[in-house]
């Protein structure tokens, strides 16, 4: 159960780093999938638009973060907006320390610095996980290797390889709680510290949030582990409504549908001879 163990968690304290042997996202068939620039104390990350004002990332990317001027997410030029609110999952930072399997967070963009983006991808939550073996897309920004090409956004190609259970911070076993993904292809692209917060994709979904992996540095072979999406679908869903809720479709007035009801009679009785 890896919730309690000691590992190499991407963003708490190494440099920032992004898909290792990633390929560059030139076409932005990404887009909507930005990063939390960085600041002092806190490395680069990887969120993903969910609406048009809020994102999901890990919950470490977060940690010990405010809404601040300096705080802020971008999709890419003139695209980048500081945070409003924070919303870490509640089993994540519990007394007794981190909890993985609850390493996700969402995150509100000033609605005013948002308004006027346009062409962004707002990415669905998945309805279920892929299959063991089967093929995902990690996207993740920083260099695409061990100190190379920081800031651009890359995507590499990765197979799921089972998946593991974690505790809740009460001791109840999480089945699944884990997608654990290995390089699909002899790239060997993988994540790194930078793409923590950022999505594994399966059919056009994300399943999974890239949260750590149990190496010391980023070219050492090893597994990437992603937090269950789908699983934590309910969290999600009813933050989000809170956070930037749905849009309401207006109905027509009454004195409207009954002039169109009244039209339509009108039509019909023409119809007669």
């Amino acid at each position: 159960m890896l919730g309690s163990l000691v590992v190499f968690v991407c963003g708490f304290a190494a440099p920032a780093s992004a898909i290792y042997m990633g390929t560059d996202d030139l076409s932005g068939q990404y887009g909507g999938v930005g990063m939390i620039l960085p600041i002092a104390g806190h490395s680069l990350c990887t969120g993903t638009m969910l609406s048009e004002t809020v994102f999901l990332t890990a919950a470490q990317c977060v940690l010990g973060l405010a809404p601040a001027p300096d705080v802020q997410f971008s999709l890419g030029a003139g695209m980048t907006a500081r945070m409003t609110e924070i919303r870490m999952h509640p089993g994540f930072d519990t007394p007794d320390g981190f909890n993985l399997p609850y390493d996700i967070a969402l995150v509100a963009l000033d609605k005013t610095e948002v308004a006027f983006w346009t062409g962004i991808t707002h990415w669905a939550i998945g309805v279920g996980l892929p299959p063991t073996s089967a093929a995902v897309t990690a996207v993740g920004f920083g260099e695409n290797q061990t100190g190379v090409g920081s800031g651009q956004r890359r995507s590499g190609n990765l197979a799921v390889t089972q998946y593991i259970g974690g505790e809740a911070p009460v001791g109840v076993f999480i089945p699944d709680a884990f997608l654990e993904t290995q390089p699909a292809d002899v790239l060997g692209q993988i994540i790194c510290p930078g793409d923590n917060g950022g999505p594994l994709l399966y059919n056009n979904a994300i399943v999974g949030v890239a949260s750590f992996r149990t190496v010391a540095t980023c070219n050492e072979a090893g597994p990437g582990y992603y937090v269950n999406i789908p699983g934590n679908s309910e969290w999600i869903g009813e933050n989000l409504n809170q956070m930037d809720p749905p849009k309401a479709i207006p109905e027509p007035p009454a004195l409207a549908l009954f002039a169109i009801g009244f039209a339509a009679l009108g039509l019909k009785r023409r119809k007669k001879p």
